[in-house]
C-alpha cells in the first residue's frame, strides 16, 4: 500500500531539487548582470573617449564571451558531480 510522503519529506525533496537546479538557474542572472555592467562601463568609457560606441560594443562582446565561459564551467562541474 502506497502512503503519501510526509510534508517534511516533501519539503526536503523540494529543497534538494532546488539545490541541484541552482547553478542552472543562476546562469541567466550571470548573463544579464554581466552584460548590463559591462555595457554601462563601455558606455561611460565611450563618452569619456568619444569613440562612437566601439568600446561599448567591445564591452558587451566581452561580457557575452565571459558569460558563455562561465556557463561551460558550470556545466562541466555539474557533469563531474553527476558522473
Amino acid at each position: 500500500m502506497n502512503r503519501p510522503d510526509s510534508p517534511k519529506k516533501q519539503r526536503d525533496n523540494q529543497a534538494a531539487a532546488f539545490r541541484r537546479a541552482a547553478p542552472y538557474l543562476s546562469i541567466g542572472y550571470v548573463f544579464l548582470g554581466s552584460t548590463l555592467i559591462f555595457a554601462y562601463i563601455g558606455y561611460k568609457l565611450d563618452q569619456y573617449f568619444n569613440s562612437r560606441g566601439l568600446i561599448l560594443l567591445g564591452a558587451v562582446l566581452a561580457a557575452l564571451i565571459l558569460s558563455f565561459y562561465r556557463m561551460i564551467l558550470v556545466f562541466r562541474e555539474m557533469n563531474k558531480k553527476n558522473g
